[in-house]
């Protein structure tokens, strides 16, 4: 080679590594690659590369979140009905003495209207029924206290002294939630007329032990799970619904986050801190682009996609197992439009921000190493130099 080409060698390298060919140092794909594959045929990619516009948010914005008003049942329960394993106490008053349930009275103390007949703590059995004497086997299940007072009364007529009956509920069984998880005091959580709402159970098992922002509230109801933040649950009247017998509910943690890569001050995983995050507010929490290397041109958020998003946003990538779909929301921020969008797009947990690095810090990268390269071959000459 001779001296005069020697310059073509570097120019050579440069171009190589500007088109790729060179692997320079860094995190993630450069701006290029993701642009061409965005260019790419879906098919072969297996996922979308797309770019957020006023389109992309407003079809984003028609994706409702995870509701629990969308429950099978929602409206204010019936708690008063009887059912097996419900304890009642049941009292039978006659109107004079000498009746089935009134006390033997001395002739010097006869009494009208004294003296119930008591039958104790009657359990509701696995067929729904109780056994009372003189009215015989009656199935409570289903029933009111007050119905199943009308047909003890009616069984007892004729046999009675114009029986009046009190039918009481000692323990409540079958009317209860199941409260779980991160609550003070877990269990079962009897049902009244007052019609408790979830916030309503929550108290009842203590309260949660983990601040609202940090906590789901998991409600499994007839077969369907519903998960919520549990400060939706205190701060949106319509996420706080009645809590109906048999529902199942979990107080779980999952501190939400998303992760950082690329040119930002900060990298690695990030909490939330609050119900609701922007892309701007995401970038601010990684204290923000790098002068240095960040290109603003092309933010980079990488997400599976919910299936009721993908159709909105007609999506061709491939579904996943879950009906997820990949996809890579692209935001321009060279663009004075970009930082609104930014302020508009919401951010989900699990989310991949990335922030390729610009190509004149590549160049620079380069040259550091370029450097290296030629100051390693001049070291290797002058030994040679020297040691003749």
């Amino acid at each position: 080679m001779t001296r005069g080409s020697r310059p073509v060698v570097p120019a050579l390298l440069l171009a190589l590594a500007l088109n790729g060919c060179v692997n320079l140092p860094r995190s993630g794909p450069s701006t290029m690659t993701l642009r061409q594959t965005a260019d790419a045929q879906i098919a072969d990619t297996g996922f979308s590369v797309l770019t957020v516009d006023a389109p992309v948010l407003d079809a984003l914005g028609k994706v409702a979140p995870t509701t629990l008003s969308t429950l099978p049942t929602t409206a204010r329960p019936e708690v008063d009905r009887l059912g097996i394993g419900d304890v009642l106490a049941v009292q039978v008053y006659e109107a004079g003495p000498g009746g089935l349930f009134s006390p033997i009275q001395s002739t010097t103390s006869a009494l009208i209207g004294t003296g119930p007949g008591q039958f104790g703590r009657l359990v509701v059995d696995r067929d729904g029924k109780i056994f009372i004497p003189y009215a015989g086997t009656i199935e409570v299940a289903g029933r009111t206290p007050a119905e199943v007072q009308a047909l003890i009364s009616a069984r007892l007529q004729g046999k009675a002294i114009r029986p009046q009956v009190v039918v009481m509920l000692a323990s409540n069984a079958s009317n209860t939630a199941m409260v779980g998880g991160l609550v003070k005091a877990p269990g079962r959580v009897p049902l009244t007329l007052a019609a408790e709402k979830i916030s309503d159970v929550i108290a009842l098992a203590g309260g949660s032990l983990r601040e609202p922002q940090d906590c789901y509230v998991q409600l499994v109801r007839d077969g369907v799970a519903r998960r919520v933040l549990l400060e939706r649950v205190y701060n949106e009247p319509g996420e706080n619904v009645f809590v109906q017998p048999n529902d199942q509910l979990q107080l779980v943690t999952r501190a939400r986050s998303f992760t950082v890569f690329g040119a930002t001050q900060k990298s690695g995983e990030i909490a939330f801190e609050s119900t609701r995050l922007t892309l701007a507010q995401a970038l601010a929490r990684a204290g923000g682009l790098s002068d240095e290397r960040a290109d603003p041109s092309g933010i980079y958020l990488f997400r599976f996609e919910l299936p009721q998003a993908a159709a909105e946003l007609n999506l061709p990538g491939k579904p996943q197992p879950n009906g997820t779909v990949p996809v890579i929301y692209r935001v321009d921020l060279s663009r004075p439009d970009g930082f609104f969008i930014a302020q508009q797009f919401e951010m989900r947990e699990s989310d991949v921000l990335y922030v390729p690095n610009a190509t004149l810090s590549d160049v620079s990268k380069f040259t550091v190493f370029l450097r290296t390269f030629t100051s390693l071959a001049y070291d290797v000459r002058a030994v040679q130099y020297f040691s003749q």
